[in-house]
């Protein structure tokens, strides 16, 4: 499967960035995983609206999710039917202005793709993903601190996408997001194959978070715009 990186910033784009989004793809399914302010356009760039098979949204931050309000306009006017959206239930607010029939589960499969959502500490109702495609096995762990359920869930993962908002000087465990140092020692504990870094603050060093990863997982990358990763199946 390939994972390509549609949008990388967190809480609002950098200039010429988008916020968090992220296409899953393994031959025809075609899986946005998140699907923040600018997403929307970039995905474009890369697919056709109409060969998108599932949005799924980690949680309804607006860093998040802004983009996907538009979802079912963009089909509509593009001829295409919307397609399957998962959201978490709350806020309210924000899942009134989904497409109709957005619906939650905590397992399901979208083409090859099986789906188990793990509960993630941050300040709404917020879900890490574990997806896996025959014996391949990738996590993003979209917003969260750390927690006790953390590295099990990310246990040899083939790829771990990894909320790395924070330099580890910055951090506490009252924040909503991980270090970049919590990073790589989780990716280094857990045995995963490969991290990337992403969620980056406007203005942050993102090398020099990705320096800070390394020094616990020394092959840590940063997710970088535009770029495909594959993940062996």
């Amino acid at each position: 499967m390939q994972l390509t990186i549609l949008g990388n910033s967190g809480p609002y784009p950098a200039p010429g960035g988008a916020c968090s989004g992220y296409l899953l793809s393994q031959g025809d399914t075609h899986v946005l995983l998140d699907c923040g302010l600018g997403v929307l356009a970039r995905l474009q760039e890369h697919i056709s609206l109409g060969a998108l098979s599932a949005l799924v949204l980690t949680h309804l931050h607006f860093d998040h999710v802004s983009d996907a309000f538009d979802l079912a306009v963009a089909m509509e006017a593009s001829g295409n039917a919307c397609p399957p959206v998962f959201a978490p239930e709350t806020p309210a607010p924000q899942r009134a202005l989904l497409p109709a029939g957005a619906r939650f589960a905590r397992e399901f499969a979208v083409g090859p793709f099986s789906f188990c959502l793990h509960p993630a500490r941050h300040p709404v109702e917020a879900y890490s993903l574990v997806i896996r495609c025959e014996t391949a096995k990738f996590v993003f762990t979209g917003d969260t601190n750390w927690h006790d359920g953390l590295i099990e869930m990310c246990r040899d993962a083939d790829l771990l996408l990894a909320d790395s908002a924070f330099f580890h000087a910055e951090w506490s465990a009252e924040k909503p997001h991980l270090s970049a140092r919590l990073c790589g020692q989780l990716a280094r504990e857990a045995g995963a194959k490969a991290l990337l870094l992403t969620h980056f603050p406007p203005g942050k060093d993102v090398r020099a978070l990705e320096m800070e990863a390394q020094a616990e997982f020394p092959s840590a990358r940063a997710a970088k715009l535009g770029e495909s990763y594959s993940i062996p199946c």
